[in-house]
């Protein structure tokens, strides 16, 4: 999807919006995504030690994956760190709490998640709205005290 949808239009897009891409994360790529590599935009990053830094300097946090995986923890800790998410329809059937327009943003198409983009880099108030509720969607939903306070219960009720 990122390959065969998103980049073509951010492509169409570049000599308007110039871009980078950062594409963090261990493991080989499969060959579909070699095309990322040519590109001089996207950087490669593989593991990244400073994970905070990254988040932090990211005006998007992109999650395009258009299968239904469940809980993408990459969202979460996007949350956690109050980022501008864009991601695709299909990951809000395992992230209920993704609310568009809310604390996200979500498409389905390239094209879709291109205007997001463009939207965001165009609209600061919509980008500080969207980090603050992604950051109080995390605290309601998943932080430290509310995950443990469910697992405790979960126990509990295992036991009793």
């Amino acid at each position: 999807f990122l390959v065969k949808e998103i980049l073509p239009e951010l492509e169409k897009k570049c000599n308007i919006y110039p871009f980078e891409l950062h594409h963090v994360g261990v493991g080989k790529l499969a060959d579909e995504f070699r095309l990322l590599e040519t590109r001089p935009y996207v950087h490669m990053k593989g593991y990244v030690k400073d994970i905070d830094a990254e988040f932090l300097s990211a005006d998007v946090v992109l999650e395009p994956t258009p299968v239904d995986l469940g809980i993408r923890t990459r969202i979460i800790t996007a949350f956690s760190y109050g980022s501008c998410v864009i991601t695709h329809k299909a990951n809000t059937h395992g992230i209920p709490e993704i609310l568009h327009e809310s604390n996200s943003l979500v498409a389905d198409t390239g094209r879709g998640f291109v205007e997001a983009i463009i939207r965001l880099l165009h609209d600061e108030n919509l980008k500080k709205r969207l980090g603050k509720n992604a950051r109080s969607t995390f605290e309601r939903y998943f932080s430290e005290n509310v995950a443990g306070a469910r697992i405790v219960k979960e126990i509990e009720g295992a036991i009793a």
